[in-house]
């Protein structure tokens, strides 16, 4: 293929996940472990790659406007309308320098492509929207003066590609499983992280709640351990763990995505791409099993996945079977672009369009084949390779 362009790629981990910068990820590569090392092999091939740090059980909006400084600099703004819905504060860390604030004004840097794993796809999801239409609620509550670029909308001309690995797009039935026991696993979960998150492991993994006031940020974080005042605190996790927005566990839902799916919609000038794997067939008693796809760290979620009935788990729509086989974390169909917008059955060779979600062929992985996790040393880099390829060689739409 010819290459018409080599516009830079950010990767945005998911659920649990971390980027390059935190000391952590010398530990335990979010992107490949050792000779799987995803970053440095794209390198290797003459890409610009970029691996930002959003907080560990960071909700899209919060996610998009983190990465936003981290690409252009300065502080992370939530938005005045947003973080008063949600209940933390309006401002966040601050970026001295963006890694890629000549974006849109060099030949090289004209555009970049998005790529998300896991709950990294919702969040590229929601970010393409923003950068393109921005939002109307925070344009109303906020004096223009003092309005973030993100959500005066206007830069989706600064996209390529948006492509998710294995992304939440549509919703997973784990998510809607768990739905009843969320707030108790939030509080836990938030609970935990407060009692690290004024100690010197901070400095080794953010765990990036701070907008809730749970912690301080690591370059201002004591040696020796400490929290914060309780009153202060239990209001933090409770603000996190209340349904709707900001709640990560909420946001995986199925439920949850229908109805958030439908205020994001696609630029016509950006190619989409939803890459899914699989790691399930059919069992007995209409229960799905594992296939030898399934790895290690996938084998604890996709027993639950297996013995899940889709048609019990949500409100928002009637799943068939087609929603039964899955990844060992998200179905198929939960991988796929969203349903709301235009999508096809998407292969290589094809001439590709933009504004449309192409659904490509599931490969036979399970969840963190992508991040390297789950494949043996250089297993995942050949269809890396490809995608790469391909997107380079697609013309400015």
């Amino acid at each position: 293929m010819e290459k018409l362009n080599n516009y830079p790629n950010v990767l945005i981990h998911g659920f649990g996940g971390y980027g390059e910068d935190q000391k952590f990820n010398a530990v335990w590569n979010y992107w490949g472990k050792g000779d799987n090392n995803l970053l440095k092999h794209l390198r290797s091939e003459g890409y610009e790659v970029y691996s930002p740090n959003v907080g560990l059980v960071t909700g899209a909006w919060d996610r998009c406007c983190e990465i936003w400084a981290y690409l252009f600099g300065g502080t992370v703004d939530y938005g005045v309308a947003h973080s008063r819905e949600c209940g933390h504060s309006r401002y966040g860390r601050t970026y001295e320098h963006g890694v890629l604030e000549d974006l849109g004004k060099t030949e090289e840097h004209k555009k970049m492509n998005l790529f998300g794993h896991s709950f990294g796809g919702t969040t590229v999801l929601l970010m393409q929207e923003l950068m393109t239409n921005g939002s109307e609620a925070e344009r109303e509550a906020t004096d223009p003066d003092d309005l973030s670029p993100l959500f005066a909308g206007g830069h989706g001309n600064l996209l390529h590609v948006v492509s998710t690995h294995t992304g939440v797009l549509n919703g997973t039935t784990m998510a809607s499983f768990g739905k009843p026991f969320l707030p108790l696993l939030s509080s836990v979960m938030l609970g935990a992280m407060e009692l690290l998150e004024n100690t010197p492991f901070m400095k080794v993994l953010d765990m990036g709640q701070q907008q809730f006031g749970l912690g301080a940020y690591p370059e201002e974080t004591p040696y020796g351990i400490g929290v914060n005042p309780p009153k202060q605190t239990l209001e933090g996790i409770k603000a996190y763990s209340k349904d709707g927005l900001d709640n990560i566990y909420q946001e995986m839902s199925i439920d949850f995505r229908q109805e958030n799916n439908q205020n994001i919609g696609v630029n016509p000038h950006v190619y989409y791409f939803a890459n899914r794997t699989c790691a399930s067939k059919p069992g007995p008693n209409g229960h799905q099993i594992s296939t030898e796809g399934v790895g290690s760290y996938c084998k604890p979620y996709a027993a639950v996945m297996n013995i899940i009935k889709p048609q019990s788990q949500v409100k928002s729509l009637t799943l068939d079977d087609s929603w039964a086989p899955h990844d060992g974390f998200v179905n198929v169909v939960g991988q796929s672009g969203p349903l709301n917008l235009p999508s096809e059955e998407g292969d290589f060779g094809m001439d590709f369009k933009p504004g449309i979600w192409y659904n490509m062929p599931i490969l036979p992985h399970d969840h963190v084949f992508w991040n390297g996790w789950s494949a043996k040393p250089g297993e995942n880099f050949p269809i890396w390779d490809k995608l790469l390829e391909l997107y380079c060689s697609l013309p400015d739409a």
